[in-house]
C-alpha cells in the first residue's frame, strides 16, 4: 500500500516525522492530492514558545502546500465543468 509522510506536533520544540498508509478515496466528491512542497506559515514560530494553546498531539504541520491531483473520480463529471 502506498505511504504518505507526516510531520506532526508532539509538544513544545518537538515534532515527529513518520510514514503512514494512504487512505483510498471512495467518495466522488473528494480528490486525493499529492503534496509536492509544504511549509509552515509566519504564525507558526509560536510553536516554540509557551503561547501554543491551540496545538494538540499529532496535529499535522505544514498546512501551506502545493501539490498535484493524485486521484479523482471522473464518474461525477460536474467537477470538470465551468461554473
Amino acid at each position: 500500500m502506498p505511504q504518505q509522510y507526516l510531520s506532526t506536533w508532539c509538544r513544545k520544540l518537538h515534532a515527529e516525522y513518520f510514514t503512514k498508509s494512504i487512505l483510498m478515496i471512495y467518495d466522488p466528491r473528494y480528490i486525493l492530492l499529492k503534496v509536492t512542497a509544504t511549509t509552515i506559515c509566519g504564525s507558526n514560530p509560536y510553536l516554540c514558545n509557551e503561547t501554543v494553546v491551540y496545538m494538540h498531539d499529532d496535529d499535522i504541520l505544514g498546512h501551506e502546500f502545493m501539490g498535484i491531483i493524485a486521484q479523482i473520480d471522473l464518474s461525477d463529471y460536474r467537477i470538470l465543468q465551468e461554473p
